[in-house]
């Protein structure tokens, strides 16, 4: 019976730890994100944007010609949720030409 407490409590620590890392790392990427966005300009290039930010985690398409670039860093949720409807932040809109045309401000 101690066996079995110990191997289960090792087992919760584990999975806590895990998670914690998860939850502490998308905390770590959701501060790049922030500092990093200042850095994107209209009329960057699509690879100059992922050269800052890197790639997004999802392309929406947008009301004008182009897609609207959602970044997530919640990354815990999209473990336990790994909904494809479900969006990150809005970052930035490209253009069909493949140049950034609006930068949102994440507040």
């Amino acid at each position: 019976m101690k066996r079995l407490l110990f191997f289960l409590s090792c087992i919760f620590v584990l999975v806590g730890c895990f998670i914690g890392s998860l939850a502490l790392y998308g905390a770590y990427l959701d501060s790049q994100l922030r500092q990093n966005i200042h850095k994107v300009n209209v009329g960057m290039s699509e690879d100059e944007v992922i050269q800052i930010l890197g790639k997004p985690t999802d392309r929406v398409m947008s009301d004008i010609p182009g897609t609207y670039w959602c970044y997530r860093t919640d990354l815990v949720h999209r473990l336990i949720d790994d909904n494809p409807d479900t969006e990150g932040y809005l970052v930035l809109e490209m253009g069909s030409n493949g140049k950034v045309v609006k930068v949102f401000d994440l507040k």
